[in-house]
């Protein structure tokens, strides 16, 4: 199996509602080393860089919710270390709509959360979904350059 470094980024709403400690434990107990930590407010300019493959697909309205949801308060990036690092966090994390999370994947990360998807969508803001994880290696390799992290 690969041994992988990911990219998770704990967002204001997980660190406003005080489930990091949660979040550390499930990632803790399958066995990630967390090889970097730091809690801090996102740039825009980062956040933008970070989530620039949307920027095409939704309106601008939408993609300026997502920078201002993500710059709105604490985040906590985190690099996790692990065999097959990313399937991992992505499984932990859950399907990246709440509702979903809730119904199909109970104990994972954005089951937390009391929002969902469509309910984002009606009011045209960013999906407030707790935890933002890479989603390839090539996307672990970049966003942990993007946010300056050198291990």
């Amino acid at each position: 199996m690969p041994y992988e470094k990911t990219l998770v980024i704990i967002k204001p709403d997980g660190v406003s509602e005080g489930y990091v400690p949660e979040i550390l434990r499930k990632f803790e107990a399958e066995k990630l080393a967390k090889k970097f930590y730091k809690k801090c407010i996102l740039e825009s300019q980062k956040v933008e860089q970070l989530y620039s493959h949307l920027k095409e697909k939704i309106t601008e309205q939408n993609f300026l919710s997502i920078l201002q949801y993500m710059t709105s308060g604490d985040s906590v990036l985190i690099v996790y270390e692990g065999e097959n690092a990313i399937a991992n966090v992505r499984k932990i994390c859950g399907p990246t709509d709440p509702f979903e999370a809730r119904q199909y994947s109970p104990n994972s990360i954005r089951a937390f959360s009391k929002d969902s998807l469509q309910r984002a969508i009606n009011e045209m803001r960013a999906v407030h979904n707790i935890v933002h994880s890479s989603g390839t290696l090539a996307d672990a390799e970049r966003e942990i350059k993007l946010f300056g992290i050198d291990l």
